[in-house]
């Protein structure tokens, strides 16, 4: 039985991580046990294997050594389709990645030594996931993610991102693409159904869901999200003209692109987005595949290293937006 064990992804940080475990893995031992395991990927998908074998060997905390895709493929490993493989498994998130927004969704200090730390104190919650279900060439997918799920203009950010390379660090890369596909990205026409009642119908830039507040890169796409209210937060970004959106470009990161009417923000249990041209599908900083998909959300399908919050005001909020939706 593994209590421990740790899955590094040394090409994150466009590997950089490789050369910070040689200081971080005394550390890790120091504070988590010598006998915990510290395993690296090599390819993409290997940590959720990785995860979803040390739980069915007893792993009870698996800690996470990347950026937000390596945490996003260990919670899948340990946690398919939402459903959670151990109940007591808990993930524990050390961040060296580009995209970092989970840990900031979270309130992760940002020091290594600190998160190792918060993970070895023993401090948890619960979060909710969100589970994006769409068609590719295999047939019928599903993927969960914790942060967020994007499509069109977010689609199309990390799409770009994966193909440039991720050498320039997570706000630089992030920041320096979103402007060039704030130019360059079609609008597109776009269906959303929430919770099988509400449409929204026309033309747009992008859609961000979110489960967390922040995104890769430091932006508050949907800076109203909580990752444990049972809801995920839409966010629709209007069909702009170039000028306009360099216009709005930085409020991204400071919410205040919400003080704008034209942007549509709602809170939902079940998204379904769909549009008769080829539209990129991302979520938590990589690139699924493309429309249409569904996306719903698994209410408190993971623990998590991270200090706990206040979830009665969270059961509250969800409780009386099932009450309209039931109206």
């Amino acid at each position: 039985m593994r209590a421990v064990s740790i899955i590094v992804n040394p090409a994150s940080a466009g590997g950089r991580t490789a050369r910070r475990m040689r200081h971080l893995a005394p550390m890790l031992r120091q504070m988590l046990g010598r006998e915990c395991s510290i395993t690296t990927t090599e390819h993409r998908g290997e940590a959720t294997r990785l995860a979803f074998q040390a739980v069915m060997e007893g792993c009870e905390l698996l800690v996470s050594v990347g950026g937000d895709g390596t945490a996003n493929e260990i919670a899948n490993g340990m946690a398919p389709g939402g459903v959670p493989l151990n109940p007591r498994c808990r993930l524990g998130i050390l961040t060296s990645g580009t995209g970092q927004g989970l840990a900031r969704s979270l309130g992760l200090p940002p020091e290594p030594e600190a998160q190792i730390r918060l993970i070895a104190s023993g401090l948890e919650r619960t979060i909710d996931t969100g589970c994006v279900e769409w068609s590719g060439p295999e047939g019928r997918r599903s993927w969960m993610f914790l942060s967020e799920c994007q499509t069109g203009i977010g689609g199309a950010v990390v799409r770009e991102a994966e193909q440039r390379g991720k050498r320039l660090g997570g706000p630089l890369c992030f920041g320096l693409t979103a402007l060039h596909q704030a130019w360059c990205c079609p609008n597109i026409p776009l269906e959303l159904v929430l919770d099988r009642t509400e449409l929204i119908d026309g033309p747009v830039l992008g859609v961000s869901v979110g489960n967390g507040s922040r995104t890769g890169g430091g932006m508050r796409l949907t800076p109203g999200a909580q990752l444990d209210d049972g809801l995920l937060d839409l966010l629709v970004f209007p069909a702009l003209s170039r000028r306009e959106r360099l216009r709005v470009f930085s409020s991204i990161y400071s919410g205040a692109h919400l003080n704008d009417p034209r942007f549509r923000y709602r809170r939902a249990r079940r998204i379904e987005l769909s549009s008769p041209v080829r539209v990129p599908l991302a979520a938590d900083g990589e690139l699924l595949g493309e429309l249409p998909a569904v996306i719903t959300i698994h209410r408190a399908a993971l623990r998590v290293c991270a200090v706990p919050t206040d979830q009665e005001a969270c059961d509250e909020q969800a409780d009386r937006h099932l009450a309209e939706v039931a109206v």
